[in-house]
């Protein structure tokens, strides 16, 4: 969680105090519930526009901001859920990015050919596998290529060595902030870089991951998690909130 460094706690309207008390809590986490269509596989739901407010509708975040101030008179803080690191397929970036291999917005996404097979047909680009356990790699035929999701197949991970994406999430980031959230909880936060040459994961022995260490399925996911870039970011994005 990456929160805000407030000049004093807040102290809170009095005549909220007892029952906060009784509650014995400082914070509310909010999580965004943008409207978004259903998606077919496993009955989820994946954020259409949850990262790029000019593509949200009906955004109700608009409802979440109004909370914010009377929390705030109550002496409550207010974490905002964040998810930094992919969109849906659905997403309008995603769809402009698997039109065609020179889309301005191809780069948005992690995308890359195929290795041919000895015995025909394509694989793909190396080993990775997705957080969940399949291979984290799906192929598209409209371009012949794959794009990576380190969760779910249609959650595309956003390319972080875009600029232009790092200033995009960012500027999402100051929005929320503007709006009165006292700090995000960032969700898989750990994966937003990866190894830029695409090295396949060694083996590991682990059949699964723990809450201390990635590793499992019988991979270590030492070029697809916890990049030191991603690191590097975090004190961007610490800068950004701090603002």
């Amino acid at each position: 969680m990456i929160q805000r460094q407030p000049a004093s706690q807040p102290q809170g309207d009095q005549r909220h105090r007892g029952r906060q008390g009784r509650l014995n809590a400082h914070v509310v986490a909010l999580h965004q519930d943008f409207k978004t269509p259903w998606m077919t596989q496993k009955g989820l739901r994946a954020a259409a526009g949850r990262l790029r407010l000019a593509h949200c509708h009906a955004l109700p975040g608009a409802a979440h901001s109004a909370t914010a101030a009377p929390a705030h008179r109550r002496g409550l803080r207010i974490v905002l859920d964040m998810v930094l690191n992919h969109t849906s397929i659905e997403h309008a970036w995603f769809r402009e990015s698997r039109k065609s291999r020179n889309n301005p917005y191809r780069d948005h996404y992690i995308w890359r050919p195929g290795r041919k097979r000895r015995l025909g047909g394509d694989a793909p680009p190396n080993n990775w596998r997705s957080l969940i356990g399949p291979g984290g790699w799906h192929h598209d035929p409209t371009t012949d290529e794959w794009y990576f999701a380190s969760f779910l197949p249609f959650q595309p991970d956003l390319n972080y060595r875009n600029p232009a994406v790092q200033q995009a999430m960012l500027d999402v980031v100051r929005h929320w902030l503007g709006q009165g959230f006292d700090g995000l909880r960032l969700d898989i936060f750990n994966c937003l870089f990866k190894d830029a040459t695409f090295p396949s994961n060694p083996l590991s022995l682990r059949p699964l991951p723990s809450e201390d260490n990635p590793d499992g399925f019988f991979q270590s996911f030492r070029h697809s998690v916890n990049h030191p870039d991603t690191f590097a970011f975090a004190r961007t994005l610490r800068q950004a909130v701090d603002q």
